[in-house]
């Protein structure tokens, strides 16, 4: 009996330490640690807040703006960052650019900075159009760095969403 006993220990031990690593199997990425990301992120910007749920963070840039940056995945991490104004009718495709620019620089790193502003200044970009949005397809090592464009209700939005690697 007391050999079964000691047998038994082992054997439950493994299997609880097991579950961890299974239930952890499951998505790649911690939250935790992308939430840590968003926190970090949201400090830099007086007036932040982190809504830890959507692993977003936001602050106001002036009465009508609003910009935001979010992080997530499950096996391919990825960040975006975007800018929603309330205007009477849509940026056109310049400010567009000029913004999800100025994001780039806010947020990207460096080499992925460049590869945006190379793209945009020498017009190396895949770009599709659909019922009201447009998207603007930049070639990625690791996938692509995407530009969207809409306006819906009086507010334009502006987002730019790469992988991280």
């Amino acid at each position: 009996m007391p050999t079964t006993d000691f047998i038994r220990l082992p054997v439950i031990t493994l299997v609880w330490l097991a579950v961890p690593a299974v239930a952890s199997g499951e998505c790649t990425f911690s939250e935790v640690g992308i939430l840590e990301n968003i926190k970090r992120i949201a400090s830099a910007h007086p007036g932040a807040s982190v809504d830890s749920e959507s692993l977003r963070a936001s602050w106001k840039l002036d009465a009508e703006t609003v910009e935001y940056f979010e992080a997530g995945g499950c096996y391919d991490y990825g960040e975006k960052a975007g800018r929603a104004t309330r205007m009477v009718k849509a940026r056109d495709a310049n400010a567009v650019l000029e913004v999800a620019i100025d994001l780039a620089r806010k947020f990207m790193t460096e080499q992925d900075q460049q590869r945006v502003i190379e793209a945009i200044d020498d017009g190396v970009f895949e770009v599709i159009a659909e019922d009201g949005a447009d998207t603007r397809l930049i070639g990625h090592s690791f996938g692509e760095i995407v530009v969207s464009h809409s306006f819906a209700d009086g507010t334009d939005t502006v987002e730019i969403a790469w992988p991280v690697y």
